[in-house]
């Protein structure tokens, strides 16, 4: 799947699953799970914020 075209909440998805799946497993809880700004996932999916 691109990040870069089709439905922007299918983009999002993609994306999150892409961090899910490199998820540190000894985070306790998905707080702990570093993700960029939701600025910088704008410029990652070609999206307005």
């Amino acid at each position: 799947m691109s990040l870069r075209t089709g439905a922007v909440s299918q983009r999002v998805k993609c994306l999150l699953l892409m961090f899910a799946d490199s998820v540190n497993p000894q985070a306790k809880s998905t707080a702990e799970c570093a993700v960029p700004h939701l600025s910088d996932m704008a410029g990652i999916l070609d999206a307005a914020p």
